[in-house]
């Protein structure tokens, strides 16, 4: 379960964390906030907190870093976007010695007391799919490290084995915040097969996308935040008898 983010404020130090470290505190919170693909939301600085929030929450002037569609923030922010965010990010906290601390060192959410379930032939195809984004003798960073350790930490099983409640590549599945009742549907998928057309429905979101990472190999029930959570397993690949999907 993913928790606020504790600010704080040194005046011996500036705004010196990675890059990773920065991706991961921007994931998480766009993560907090259910979104909806029509609307637009920004990325901000409001009370005292980084915050995903809907572009039109408050008319009070406040520093704003990024603004975009939901669908654009549910399905990853391209290279150019992250290089312009991170800038005005780091430049935000160096000039008011603000840092940033993400909540836990954990660089993906986990199921509280269980490792994740994921099937020999994503895990495969996931494993291929870093090889081809690792230069040799270069470190991962932001979400594909992230997908390196959810791959580590998981347990493998025959696609025939998979419990028909597991989100798997390519199924689709329904979010809901609890608390405003407000719900999203998603479909899995990898990064070449995602299209970002405000057209299509349901949303597809990559697996290395803030949405990807935290739906992927949970399972029917698992909260994600503390609102969201996995509400239905609208498709499930293997449950239709498609092991190769």
């Amino acid at each position: 379960m993913l928790a606020f983010f504790i600010v704080r404020t040194e005046r011996e130090r500036t705004f010196d964390m990675t890059s990773e470290k920065l991706h991961r505190i921007v994931n998480e919170t766009i993560l907090k906030s259910p979104l909806d693909e029509g609307r637009y939301y920004h990325l901000c600085w409001w009370k005292k907190k980084l915050r995903c929030l809907p572009a039109l929450h408050t008319k009070d002037p406040h520093p704003v870093f990024f603004m975009a569609p939901g669908k654009i923030f549910a399905g990853g922010l391209s290279e150019h976007q992250w290089r312009l965010l991170e800038r005005r990010l780091q430049s935000f906290c160096d000039d008011r010695r603000i840092r940033l601390s993400a909540p836990s060192s954990a660089s993906v959410p986990k199921v509280p007391g269980s490792r994740l379930q994921i099937t020999e032939f994503d895990f495969v195809r996931l494993c291929r799919l870093l090889a081809t984004n690792k230069a040799p003798g270069v470190e991962l960073q932001g979400q594909w490290k992230q997908l390196e350790n959810l791959l580590e930490n998981s347990d493998v099983v025959a696609p025939q084995e998979i419990q028909d409640d597991v989100v798997t590549m390519n199924s689709r599945v329904r979010l809901k915040d609890s608390r405003s009742h407000e719900d999203m549907v998603v479909t899995l998928v990898f990064p070449s097969d995602a299209k970002y057309d405000a057209a299509i429905e349901p949303l597809q979101a990559a697996i290395v996308t803030p949405i990807g990472l935290s739906v992927f190999g949970r399972r029917v029930g698992d909260k994600l935040d503390g609102n969201i959570r996995v509400d239905e397993l609208l498709f499930q690949p293997e449950a239709a008898g498609i092991f190769d999907l």
